[in-house]
């Protein structure tokens, strides 16, 4: 009897779905949540945050009005990560800081009229982390905009999806 090779999936080469997630510089800000974890973990990394911090979007500060999804995602992302989820709000440079005190309330706007509150959320609590004041109808436009089921309208259903199955309506909303 012949033996039969079972047929493997060739490796993943590229880094599309990594960048169509956080943007071009996607890879780089996944290397920051693991190195992050590890760090927290006490485990040996390869990579060290203030290593990999000048490789994102976030650090080359461009001068932007509204942000792309995926560059939304990828700064809030590189901040939390940066900041241990803001437990260390000075791992982020004072340069980040002063930018998104300067662009993040205009973000979050620009967010709210597409009606993309996830990263509306997710930028308010960026500027938390980043010890930032966050705008103060933040929370009311949330609870406003937070459906039945306890979601906020997001990019492509996003997070209908990462809420389907949690308990009752009461555990998913704000306030």
């Amino acid at each position: 009897m012949a033996s039969r090779r079972r047929a493997r999936a060739a490796p993943r080469t590229s880094a599309e779905p990594v960048a169509a997630q956080y943007g071009a510089d996607g890879v780089a800000v996944l290397c920051l949540g693991l190195a992050l974890s590890w760090e927290v973990l006490g485990l040996p990394s390869p990579w060290q945050r203030a290593r990999l911090y000048p490789s994102t979007w976030l650090a080359k500060r461009p001068e932007v009005d509204e942000l792309s999804v995926p560059e939304g995602y990828s700064l809030t992302h590189t901040v939390f990560f940066m900041t241990d989820w803001g437990a260390e709000p000075q791992g982020l440079p004072g340069s980040a800081r002063a930018s998104l005190e300067a662009g993040g309330p205009r973000w979050m706007e620009a967010f709210r009229r597409r009606g993309h509150f996830d990263l509306y959320a997710e930028l308010a609590a960026v500027l938390c982390c980043a010890k930032v004041s966050a705008p103060a109808e933040a929370e009311a436009v949330l609870g406003g905009a937070q459906q039945e089921d306890g979601a906020v309208p997001g990019p492509a259903g996003r997070v209908a999806v990462r809420t389907r199955g949690i308990g009752g309506p009461e555990r998913r909303r704000f306030g």
